[in-house]
């Protein structure tokens, strides 16, 4: 099997406009896709050639060279919303074979790499016969000779790809043979060589059930003209395959590929006793810095074995290098090769919610989730009482001057069944303005709920209300102010909603997506909306009349694992700026000054991210920093370090990263109200991309230096920020072009700073391959921010 795909195709969302078989009796079938809706029918017609195959041969597989048609597959059932459930049974049946993997680990060649190419000297002898006949002889040439027939629509141009592609699935079937002959040659040598049992694949009764009755629903919505609904219904049970995927996956892995695979965790110590809590013992792990996503209260698993659950999270740091487990005592403490990630999460009461919003709708109903969905916003915005797309300055509302934040008060009161979204980018005082919308809701009498993707962040919230509240969570937080009560259990929210005895209450989304919980609060406040799935927004909406979207899309995004349809895939606020960088006209509002960043920080932050609209507050110009050399003054700085090889940490940014930090310690700052005072190591932020870099900057630096990645900062500010990104080139980073250089973290990074902001950096970062229209930006970025910067 091979895909043939465009990047640049569907308006950047790429296409794979061409899928080849090669089957064993030498027969060559495939499937060409010009459009979106022609790739559906690709995916659908190919899924269902194979998922009949095993039924003929139960000993079928589908082999391929390389990762990419494996994730072209995924990417395409997600995508489309079709034939997930088809595809899902060829994975757990195990009939994919990646035969890049095989050869990687188990064939050494006298050739500098794995290509396909190179191997094909052995069990060819020649070179391809596509080279001879067409101009296509590789998989860029494909896309751009691909490109060109969709300007001059050449049908030899299409030739002309398919030959090479039934080349390159050819070419697999006799690698495929070849190495066939070399397992006859080490059987007789070492004897015969199990093969791997033969699995159906086939999904239990229960979540067979499960998926046929979602899929019936999303066809009826579909057919009653809500396909984003209808893509919606599938959300939960889309996002949880990676996870499934990615739970069996990391026990391939060897020792040094679990380091760096940037999902678990390797090189594990053995176990130490670390203290123990009631009827468990705590076990303490230590390992060298790497990325991983555990977490806290999650479970770890085994990499040898995914069921076996050695015990909870409950301390982790991936930059010191330890994590804590706590494991009943009656159980002796594993020593394993690493940790990986648990499997999904029981998100059942978010499907059932939106089944029942789906059910509501096809009942000619109008919950608030449509409400969401179709956009219904308050009637007073209207494009006379919202700041326009290019505002710099607070514009005269309505005749009465009042600020974007009181219009949110304002409008926020009045809400009746319509969804406000509120935008706030960095600094923009967008936790003091939800905060005062929701007093003013307590004030007129209603009942208000606050969720977000995490306790923190609800807490936070609360906290800033400073009213008497409830909040659904199970671990007690010692450090909650006394306005805000704990509560463990569901039942405890319904009765004091319902009987009156409290009016403001927080939880994430699994408690307000509970049936008992319909239509209990006026107002939802979704805070960090920008990171909350419109799915999950969806699944909460039954709870209320009204909601409100506090957020902001352009700094940290919400962390999916899959491909969805159309318009599926994305956080319930960026679902309300439809495409645009911030909030259109008549849409929502958008909160348009800063009290944090110097303007020439705002400046870089507002052209790069947010149409020109955002600008700082009278006096924040005031702000400044007295140091040695360039780090005297405001704004940006730029710092070039030459290196080559390093990845995830680089000793030479952190040896000029020490000295910037020890130079702005010896200075001083000037803040906004004009007062001088001494700089010291808390008025400094390092951010860096990687944990690993984490590391090797806080072993150059003094104890006490603040030190982390731009996740553990967001919310926070300090007069300066020195950003280390750590790999030498593109090529060289951990995740690639898409992560190093993402929009939103080095807009989450820059504003950190209240007067300077430093980017120390490879200047080899800036001459970086691109493949997407979203990449080519994201450097962009960066080059821009080299060019305004003093250097």
């Amino acid at each position: 099997l091979d895909f043939e795909g465009d990047p640049f195709a569907n308006q950047g969302a790429g296409r794979e406009y061409l899928a080849g078989l090669w089957d064993r009796d030498g027969t060559f079938t495939s499937w060409w896709a010009h459009s979106f809706e022609r790739e559906q029918t690709l995916t659908e017609q190919l899924v269902d050639n194979l998922i009949g195959r095993p039924k003929v041969d139960p000993g079928m597989h589908v082999y391929h060279y390389a990762a990419y048609e494996q994730t072209a597959l995924k990417r395409l059932t997600g995508r489309h919303g079709t034939r997930e459930s088809e595809l899902d049974t060829l994975l757990r049946g195990e009939r994919f074979v990646d035969l890049y993997a095989v050869v990687r680990g188990g064939i050494r060649i006298s050739k500098p790499s794995y290509s396909i190419k190179k191997l094909e000297d052995f069990y060819w002898g020649h070179t391809r016969t596509a080279g001879s006949e067409a101009e296509v002889a590789d998989a860029m040439t494909s896309v751009v000779e691909y490109e060109r027939f969709l300007v001059d629509r050449d049908q030899a141009i299409l030739d002309s790809i398919e030959r090479y592609n039934r080349e390159d699935v050819r070419s697999t079937h006799d690698l495929h043979e070849w190495l066939e002959d070399r397992r006859v040659e080490l059987e007789a040598l070492h004897g015969g060589q199990p093969r791997p049992e033969v699995k159906d694949g086939a999904a239990g009764d229960d979540a067979s059930a499960a998926e046929q009755a979602e899929a019936a629903l999303a066809d009826r919505l579909r057919d009653a003209g809500q396909a984003l609904l209808a893509g919606l219904v599938g959300w939960h049970r889309r996002e949880d395959r990676p996870r499934w995927w990615e739970f069996f996956r990391v026990g391939d892995l060897d020792d040094e590929m679990l380091v760096e695979d940037g999902s678990t965790i390797g090189g594990v110590s053995a176990p130490v006793q670390a203290g123990e809590v009631k009827s468990s013992f705590l076990w303490r792990y230590d390992f060298e810095p790497q990325e991983c996503k555990l977490s806290v209260g999650s479970g770890a698993i085994d990499v040898n074995d995914p069921h076996a659950v050695l015990g909870t999270v409950v301390e982790l740091d991936p930059v010191a290098g330890h994590i804590v487990l706590k494991r009943g005592k009656r159980t002796p403490p594993a020593h394993p090769r690493g940790f990986g990630p648990s499997g999904p999460i029981n998100v059942g009461v978010l499907q059932s919610a939106i089944a029942r919003v789906g059910a509501q709708v096809l009942a000619g109903d109008s919950p608030l989730g449509r409400a969401l969905l179709e956009r219904h916003v308050p009637p007073q915005l209207t494009p006379s009482v919202v700041p326009s797309s290019q505002a710099a300055a607070p514009r005269e509302q309505d005749g009465s001057g009042e600020s974007p934040s009181e219009l949110v008060v304002r409008v926020g009161r009045g809400l009746d069944g319509q969804v406000l979204a509120v935008q706030g980018p960095p600094g923009s005082g967008k936790t003091t303005t939800g905060a005062a919308l929701i007093r003013a809701l307590l004030d007129d009498g209603l009942r208000v709920g606050v969720t977000a993707l995490s306790h923190k962040v609800i807490n936070n919230l609360l906290t800033a209300v400073d009213r008497p509240a409830l909040q659904k969570w199970e671990e007690q937080d010692d450090g909650r102010p006394s306005q805000v009560t704990i509560v463990g259990a569901n039942d405890v929210v319904v009765q004091a909603l319902s009987g009156g005895t409290s009016n403001l209450v927080g939880g994430t989304a699994w408690l307000w997506a509970r049936e008992d919980l319909q239509q209990l609060v006026d107002v939802l406040v979704i805070d960090e909306a920008g990171q909350f799935s419109l799915a999950n927004a969806v699944a909460v909406s039954s709870a209320a009349r009204s909601m409100v979207l506090l957020g902001d899309p352009q700094q940290l995004t919400q962390p999916t694992q899959a491909v969805h349809p159309d318009g599926a895939g994305i956080s319930a606020l960026d679902h309300l700026l439809d495409g645009h960088d911030t909030i259109p006209s008549g849409c929502g509002i958008f909160l348009d000054k800063s009290y944090r960043m110097h303007p020439a920080i705002t400046s870089f932050v507002s052209r790069t991210s947010y149409d020109g609209r955002l600008a700082s507050v009278d006096g924040c110009e005031a702000q400044r920093v007295e140091a040695a050399g360039v780090l005297s003054g405001s704004g940006l700085r730029w710092f070039p370090v030459t290196h080559e090889g390093n990845t995830s940490a680089s000793d030479e940014e952190a040896a000029v990263v020490a000295a910037l930090v020890s130079d702005v310690c010896a200075g001083s700052w000037t803040d906004v109200n004009g007062i001088d005072r001494q700089l010291t190591l808390d008025d400094v932020l390092v951010v860096a991309p990687y944990n690993r870099h984490v590391a090797r900057l806080l072993a150059n630096l003094p104890a006490g230096a603040r030190v982390g990645t731009v996740d553990k900062f967001q919310g926070q500010q300090a007069p300066v920020v020195i950003y280390s990104t750590a790999s030498s080139s593109a090529d060289d980073a951990p995740r690639g072009v898409d992560f190093l250089y993402d929009l939103h973290r080095l807009n989450v990074a820059v504003s950190r700073a209240r007067a300077l902001t430093v980017v120390v950096a490879s200047p080899a970062l800036l001459d970086a391959d691109v493949h997407t229209p979203e990449q080519l930006r994201a450097v962009n970025a960066l080059c821009h921010y080299m060019e305004e910067a003093t250097r």
